[in-house]
């Protein structure tokens, strides 16, 4: 059970747009002695507090986040990103960002029966750059990104790391996420299609191994239209292959 309370607002001021919030979250996780779980009663809190600043120079776009998270369980942390767009054109624009990140374990994670009261948080460090063109129903979007991780927080089907036995979380020292986004979507009549393809390489970069069930290739199509006041859509998605465990076997 997961209880929050937030509060935001937004002031213009100093040439842009300014968006402080505070929340507060209560994670509850409760589960009864079975054949496979202990009986386990858990709980903990976040306070998190966050400011945004937005502002435009012409045809560039700046974007500035801050957010600091307190965790009963695994104290504070803060984190941050910066980005910025130029319009290339009225229907063509290009951007880059770079911020870090932050997750910590859920309760079910770490006190489940696959989990670990071991596990560490996850910190990481993103860049993106992306070419976006929008014109009269027409989207095509390129990203390419590098995430690189501290204690990323990763699963196995099958690995020495599952004291459990078949699966498990665990946490990958050090690792990082390298690919590409190819997006677009195009209105014809009242169908919207959609359509995406992701190339990406997960690595572990102590063991050079492909990070366990993590694909390296996903596809998906898509199509929709409304109908009276509802809307109708189908979706159509391939995963390439994947490793199930950490040794790549």
């Amino acid at each position: 059970v997961l209880d929050s309370i937030s509060a935001d607002a937004q002031w213009k001021g100093l040439g842009g747009l300014w968006s402080p919030f505070i929340e507060q979250k209560k994670d509850t996780f409760s589960a009864a002695a079975n054949a496979y779980n202990t009986a386990v009663s858990a709980n903990r809190t976040v306070a998190a507090t966050g400011l945004g600043y937005a502002t435009t120079w012409g045809a560039s776009e700046f974007q500035l986040n801050a957010r600091r998270d307190a965790d009963s369980d695994y104290g504070p942390n803060t984190t941050g990103a910066l980005s910025y767009a130029y319009l290339l054109t009225p229907a063509l624009r290009a951007g880059v960002s770079t911020g870090t990140s932050y997750r910590t374990p859920t309760l079910e994670q770490l006190r489940g029966y696959y989990g670990s009261t071991s596990l560490s948080s996850e910190n990481s460090r993103n860049n993106e750059a992306s070419l976006s063109f929008l014109q009269k129903g027409t989207e095509a979007r390129v990203v390419y990104y590098t995430n690189t991780y501290e204690n990323l927080i990763s699963s196995a089907a099958s690995s020495t790391s599952c004291s459990a036995g078949s699966y498990c979380w665990y946490n990958v020292n050090r690792a990082s996420v390298e690919g590409a986004t190819v997006s677009a979507a195009h209105t014809v009549g009242r169908v919207r299609l959609t359509g995406s393809v992701d190339v990406l390489n997960p690595r572990n970069n102590v063991t050079g191994k492909y990070l366990s069930l993590r694909a390296q290739q996903v596809v998906v199509l898509g199509a929709e239209m409304p109908w009276n006041d509802w809307v109708l859509g189908a979706e159509m998605q391939d995963v390439g292959a994947n490793y199930d465990n950490a040794a790549n076997t």
